[in-house]
Order: structure tokens, then sequence, then C-alpha cells
């Protein structure tokens, strides 16, 4: 447990900059200013609430799939999934490819993140924290990787 805490530490330590660069932009465009005192308070804090929500609901879910996987099936499925994203890595930067590799959720999350991004409602500033958290993040996954375990 203890190794699992301290793994998960330094994951956000070296990560800090990663999720300040890519989430930070969100966070600026979030009308957070529009509300005065505990008003403001309450809109950060429903905001990272439905955020850190879509992470804990998806790692519930791949937790109910974790005895699924016997230990020598899922070192296999881990070592292909790793060979799969390290060709995509690889094919993202060839320019004769011509393609994009992305999740096909992340259009749809991406859309409507859009349409409730800068909007100074409590509704849609949670609808915000929610999506934000389904964008994908490879620190999430890493993160989510451990809950399988």
């Amino acid at each position: 447990m203890s190794g699992t805490l301290l793994m998960a530490l330094l994951m956000g330590l070296t990560g800090s900059l990663h999720c300040a660069g890519m989430c930070g932009a969100i966070m600026w465009a979030m009308p957070f200013y529009t509300f005065k005192g505990l008003a403001r308070v309450l809109a950060f804090a429903l905001y990272h609430l439905l955020r850190i929500s879509a992470y804990a609901g998806m790692a519930l879910f791949l937790f109910s799939f974790r005895d699924l996987f016997q230990p020598g099936i899922q070192q296999v499925i881990s070592i292909g999934l790793g060979v799969l994203l390290l060709a995509a890595g690889i094919i993202s930067f060839l320019p004769a490819m011509g393609t994009t590799i992305s999740l096909p959720w992340a259009g749809f999350v991406k859309k409507q993140l859009a349409v409730f991004v800068g909007e100074a409602h409590m509704g849609k500033i949670a609808v915000s924290g929610f999506l934000n958290g389904l964008l994908p993040c490879g620190l999430v996954y890493v993160a989510l990787s451990g809950s399988t375990q």
C-alpha cells in the first residue's frame, strides 16, 4: 500500500507541469471570476469534484474487470498494448502517413466541452469539470492502470 501511495505522489510531482500545461488553459477559460465570495469557492469545488468523479468512475469501471485477467494473460496484454502505443507514437511523427490517431470519444468530449466552457452557470461549470475528466490524458491512463492491480 505504501508503495502505491509513493508511486502516486511521485507521478503527481513529476507530471504537475504536464497537467498545468494541458488543463491549465481550460481552467483559464472557466468563468470563475464572475462569481464572488462563497459562490466562487463553490464553483471551484464543483468543477474539481466532478472532474475527480470522472476519474474515480473510470477507475471503478476498470476495477470491476480486474478479476477477469490472470497475471500471465494480463502481462501479455500489457506488453501488447505497450507495443501498440509505441507504434502509434512513432506513426504520429511520420509525415508521410498523414493520419492522426485519436480515441473514439475524444472528438465528442472536445465538442461538448467547447459548448459548456465559459458559461457562468454552476450546472455548466459542473458539466465542464466532468468532461475535462474524460479528456484523453496519458497520465490519467497510467494512474487508471493501477486500479486493475
